[in-house]
């Protein structure tokens, strides 16, 4: 009965090294896998914090887009302004000068007129003194 006890012994022995040793070969994979993820998450974690700067790189290049589009648009605005304020100047120039030509020409014409008369009223008086 002994040398049965004793290989029962032997055989759960044998059982419980296998299982150890099984167990030992689980936890040396284990290791390794939580290794892996480990490695793993760092890289991810790398890449997230890479894309992070890139995305804020691309925000502030879109906010500077952004704002020298409305910094464009409010020159063009203005240059709108002042190009409609120039031609509304120019108009009135415009008028002003056309104004003033026929002014010029109604006073020539009034001192060809004038003169006109002046010389009528002197031939007149030297045909009266002549007689």
């Amino acid at each position: 009965m002994m040398s049965t006890e004793i290989a029962e012994l032997r055989n759960g022995l044998e059982q419980a090294e296998r299982s150890r040793k099984q167990n030992e070969n689980d936890l040396v994979d284990a290791q390794e896998r939580a290794s892996n993820l480990h490695t793993q998450n760092t890289s991810f974690m790398n890449q997230k914090k890479k894309i992070e700067a890139e995305l804020l790189a691309v925000k502030l290049e879109v906010e500077e887009a952004i704002s020298e589009a409305r910094n464009g648009e409010d020159a063009a605005n203005h240059a709108m302004t002042t190009a409609a304020l120039l031609a509304e100047n120019l108009k009135k120039e415009q008028d002003q000068a056309q104004y003033l030509e026929r002014m010029k020409k109604m006073q020539e014409q009034a001192v060809k007129d004038w003169v006109e008369n002046l010389l009528r009223k002197k031939l007149i008086e030297k045909r009266i003194k002549t007689f």
